[in-house]
């Protein structure tokens, strides 16, 4: 599988340099609308394949995969010195710049807003934010039909590494994709 190939040894790899356990990805993941029919599911649909209080907690979810509301841990896009440069992951230089003017002292986007735990730009977000089969296709060589496992295990391993492996976002997620599934 590509998907498991590239997962172990480019951006959103599990491992930092050395084998030991590190932080999850060098570009953002966050989510998006799915295009096409049938790929996005409806709050209404969600409000029936979940508890009222996952739906409320989802912005936006595929067949086995959701952003969850009040998260944000893929806003953190300083990863440091342990992956590699976003050039490697994004080819255009004009990409690469704006992913740059993104990042604000902290390590955080500059979109994202700490208050509310959530991005100012969600609509209007670059392509490298989105959670869609065309990006992770395109920048990772991640086929559709493997996207939702992928981009789960990418989440969890960045929400792990930005709140903790105990964590209410993790717990939150995790619930969020099991429901998911049971649909």
């Amino acid at each position: 599988m590509q998907g498991a190939q590239w997962r172990s040894t480019a951006v959103f790899s599990t491992q930092a340099r050395g084998g030991e356990p590190g932080v999850a990805a060098a570009i953002a993941v966050r989510a998006s609308k799915s295009s096409g029919k049938g790929r996005r599911r409806s709050n209404e649909s969600l409000k029936k394949v979940n508890s009222s209080e996952d739906a409320d907690n989802i912005w936006t979810a595929r067949h086995a995969w959701a952003c969850v509301k009040g998260c944000g841990a893929c806003c953190v896009l300083d990863k440091g010195p342990d992956y590699p440069p976003v050039e490697e992951i994004l080819t255009d230089p004009d990409e690469v710049a704006l992913f740059r003017s993104m990042v604000g002292a902290d390590g955080w986007c500059i979109h994202y807003d700490k208050p509310s735990r959530s991005c100012t730009i969600h609509n209007e977000r670059p392509r490298f934010c989105r959670v869609e089969p065309e990006t992770f296709k395109d920048l990772y060589g991640i086929e559709e039909k493997d996207m939702d496992k992928v981009a789960c295990g990418f989440c969890q391993d960045q929400i792990r590494s930005v709140y903790g492996g105990r964590s209410k976002e993790l717990k939150t997620f995790q619930r969020v994709i099991r429901n998911l599934e049971k649909g």
